[in-house]
């Protein structure tokens, strides 16, 4: 589906949040699954990944904040990289 889609037809897909304000990418660090967020941000623009960075949930977190929160360190640092390369 990643690359059936333009980049920014994807990017909205990843802006749709659920009922608890979580995105795709939330939940994926959720459940600690790196090699599906690398795979589903990697057509993104800096700009577009920066923003999806920055969405919080209802408890007001991005989703590094969660990595950082619960056990998803290798998620935290997959995505503190991404922060600092942009």
């Amino acid at each position: 589906m990643v690359r059936l889609t333009t980049e920014k037809t994807w990017y909205r897909v990843l802006q749709i949040t659920g009922e608890d304000g979580s995105t795709c990418l939330h939940n994926l660090v959720w459940y600690g699954q790196t090699q599906v967020i690398k795979l589903i941000t990697e057509p993104l623009t800096a700009q577009h990944l920066i923003h999806l960075l920055r969405i919080t949930d209802e408890f007001g977190r991005t989703p590094l904040q969660l990595a950082e929160y619960h056990k998803g360190q290798v998620a935290a640092e997959l995505l503190r990289d991404y922060q600092s390369s942009y």
